[in-house]
């Protein structure tokens, strides 16, 4: 009972300092989030006292920006997808002729004869019209 005595002010501290830690962080977060906000403010009063044609145009500068940064996003999440099917598309090839491969070495050669044996008639056919064509 003493051990797990120990054992849960251990716990009881861990879970004190985690939580104070976790305290500071959040107000370092509030802290950056005020400063964003405050940034950003400035930066909406400075283009609002620009001239009405520079401030149309530092906006669609931004929304061009922004809507670039986003078709860049997109395009490498697309080539992350391209590699990751590329390779496991190089995975189930390799998989696949591995098998081939082992089911290959089981194989003992057969003769033609063993091979006409059979043949279906579908098979005839095909080999008939191709021996008339030589």
């Amino acid at each position: 009972n003493e051990e797990m005595g120990e054992d849960r002010r251990a716990m009881r501290k861990i879970t004190a300092e985690l939580n104070s830690e976790i305290e500071e962080v959040m107000q370092q977060v509030k802290d950056k989030e005020a400063e964003c906000n405050e940034l950003a403010n400035k930066k909406k009063d400075v283009i609002d006292s620009l001239p009405e044609d520079k401030a149309k145009a530092i906006k669609d500068q931004h929304h061009l920006q922004k809507s670039l940064n986003d078709k860049e996003e997109e395009a490498i999440k697309l080539r992350d997808e391209i590699d990751l099917m590329q390779h496991k598309d190089n995975e189930e090839i390799a998989k696949e002729l591995g098998e081939v491969e082992t089911k290959l070495k089981d194989k003992e050669p057969v003769s033609y004869t063993h091979l006409r044996a059979h043949e279906t008639p579908e098979h005839l056919v095909c080999r008939l019209l191709l021996e008339k064509k030589k």
